[in-house]
Parts: structure tokens; sequence; C-alpha cells
């Protein structure tokens, strides 16, 4: 046993300015593109809750929107879609766009992706899609909740959180109260083209692929 007593290290957020860092991975038939940026949130933030419905516009499932456009429409990466990493104590989560494809399709896909963001930015959800998203939220986190795998792990987060199912509760009921306005607010306050940090791998040399330097 360790004699040095436990001590949790912070995580603070830090802004990072958009990077781009490209790997030669020779042989491998397949590329992968994951973008990440931090968010200055935790997961008791009021945004929270649009930001999961976000998501799950986002990419969160198959039927959305990256998946549509990259997938479905240009037929470019069977494995799309996007992630909400939350704290749940510093003001620091993560929000993550991934794919993975042929490597002579780089500039399309990242073409895909930023078409998606453009619109997300501009345009407000429809109804539809709000209903939808927060149904399945929602519906998932009831099926996790009669896991009894998923319950020990929330009565292990709990205890570490002094939280109880009052936060899992709130959270429920934030997520039923999302409005389109409300996805709009935060796609426009936390996922805006400036601070996507790009990591991609692949065999791009003989691909006929030059790396792309657009942004989300």
């Amino acid at each position: 046993d360790t004699k040095t007593p436990y001590a949790r290290v912070d995580d603070p957020f830090q802004k990072i300015s958009p990077t781009k860092l490209v790997a030669e991975t020779p042989d491998k038939a397949n590329a992968f593109l994951l973008a990440s940026r931090a968010i200055p949130i935790n997961d008791l933030h009021s945004d929270f809750a649009a930001l999961l419905v976000a998501n799950q516009i986002l990419g969160g499932s198959t039927e959305s929107r990256l998946p549509n456009r990259l997938r479905t429409q240009d037929g470019l990466s069977y494995s799309v879609g996007s992630a909400l990493q939350p704290s749940s104590i510093d003001a620091n989560s993560k929000f993550l766009v991934y794919a993975i494809f042929a490597p002579q399709n780089l500039s399309r896909v990242e073409e895909g992706i930023n078409a998606v963001f453009a619109q997300s930015l501009s345009t407000a959800p429809s109804a539809k899609e709000i209903e939808d998203a927060k149904k399945s939220l929602l519906e998932e986190r009831a099926i996790a909740r009669a896991q009894d795998k998923a319950q020990a792990g929330n009565l292990v987060s709990q205890l570490f959180l002094n939280r109880t199912w009052k936060e899992s509760l709130a959270r429920d009921q934030a997520i039923a109260a999302v409005t389109a306005e409300d996805v709009h607010r935060v796609i426009r306050q936390y996922l805006s083209n400036d601070a996507f940090v790009y990591s991609i791998a692949g065999t791009f040399k003989n691909a006929g692929q030059d790396k792309a330097s657009t942004n989300p």
C-alpha cells in the first residue's frame, strides 16, 4: 500500500490555438481523423443539457447530421460522428468529431465536416431534430439506469462527487426543457470553427491527397 495520500490533480480549461497534426501511417488501408476542442464548462453547468442535445443532432446518433452528410450523402465514411466528453469537476469538457475514411478522400471529408458545422452555426435545428434528439437521450439514460453495471458505476461516481440521484433527475428535466434556440446558442458559443485541434493519421503520400488545411 502506498503511504502517499490521494490527491486529485486539477485539469483546468486551457484555450488552445487551432492546430493540425498529420501522421503518416504506411500500409494502412484507412485514415482516421479526430477533431477536438475544450469547452469551459462541467456537467452541472446550465448549458450542459443543450450541449448534449446539440451533440446528438450533430453526430451523436446514426441519423445525425455528420453521418447523414459523410456516410449517407457522400459515401465517404462508414464510421463518423461526434461525442461530448463531460467533466464532472473542472470546467473543462471536450467535444470531439471523428471519421474513418480512405486516405484519398481527406479533403472531401473535411469539406463535409465544414459544411455540417457551417449549417449548424447559421441555422437553428428543426423542431423534429430537437424532439428526436431529446427522446433518444432520455431513453438512453433510462436504459442505462436499468442496467446493473451502469447502476454500480453511477453509485461509485455519486460517492466520489458527493451527489445523489437528484442531479440525475435534474439533468433529465433540463434535457426535456431544451429548445431549438438553446441548441443554436450553445453551438455558436462553444462550437465555432476557431478552436478545433485536428489529429489525422493515414497513408497520404501515395494517395494523391495533400494535407488539407481547413477546420470545421
